[in-house]
Order: C-alpha cells, then structure tokens, then sequence
C-alpha cells in the first residue's frame, strides 16, 4: 500500500527527476521490498530515484543488500 501511494505521488508530481527517498531505520529490508516491488512498473520511478538506508547495523544492511539486490536501482547506506 504504501509503494502504491508513492508511485501515485510521484506520477502526480510530473514524474520527479532526481527525488530522493528515505528510510530510517530498515531492519530487515522487508517493508522497502514491498515498496520497490510495487514501484517496479512504474514507467521510469526506479531510475529516477535515488534511494538511502539509514542503518547503523552491519548485520541488517547485509541482510538489505540481498533482499534488494534483485531491484536495478541505486542505493546508498548513510
């Protein structure tokens, strides 16, 4: 539900170049793979996107990296 919204207000917002999205906090990656996977066909969001975990633990950005490793979409851990 809420990777539909997002994608709604994205496409509402004349498709925003360069719009950032957070998440602080992402524990396991679970709620951001929801979010990616119901943003994955929308025309252009993922490549338009620039995503930012902010995690402090190296345990859980592993396990992040490889729930979403399987998305073409740029992340960075802050």
């Amino acid at each position: 539900m809420i990777g539909a919204w997002i994608g709604y207000i994205w496409m509402q917002n004349v498709e925003l170049k360069n719009a950032s999205l957070v998440e602080m906090g992402p524990g396991t990656g679970l709620m951001m793979e929801d979010i990616l996977r119901a943003t994955s066909n929308i025309k252009g969001f993922h490549q338009n996107i620039n995503l930012y975990l902010l995690e402090r633990s190296e345990n859980l950005k592993k396990m992040q990296k490889e729930k979403l490793q399987k998305f073409n979409i740029n992340i960075e851990w802050i």
